[in-house]
């Protein structure tokens, strides 16, 4: 049995409730944001699900290590934003600094502000 989740740019084809990497254009936009670091187009979640599966870990072990349900972690990793509290204990979870990415963001914007009014 499958399921096929969408949300705006991402579609996770879901079999037995595991994502399976089908994301439609969103793959792209991620590598943007790793290489660029400096768009605001971030998709937390997606972020989340890529370091969860690089680190070798299943769902149910986050959702056990942050007392969310399997199903409630799926709805996390389709959301492009999510709240700092939890942003901050999925990151504590993980060992992962999730909130880098909004930092590069903001750190570009005040460079390119900076840049701007001593020109």
């Amino acid at each position: 049995m499958f399921f096929l989740a969408i949300k705006k740019d991402t579609a996770f084809l879901v079999f037995g409730l595991e994502p399976c990497g089908v994301k439609a254009n969103h793959n792209r936009k991620m590598e943007e944001n790793k290489e660029k670091k400096t768009t605001e187009r971030i998709h937390i979640g997606s972020l989340i699900w890529e370091r969860l599966k690089r680190d070798g870990r299943k769902a149910t072990w986050l959702a056990d290590e942050i007392s969310c349900t399997r199903p409630h972690l799926y709805k996390i990793f389709a959301k492009a934003n999510l709240d700092c509290e939890l942003l901050m204990r999925i990151s504590i979870a993980l060992d992962f600094d999730f909130f880098q990415y909004y930092s590069a963001v903001v750190t570009a914007h005040i460079n390119k502000r900076a840049g701007g009014e001593n020109a």
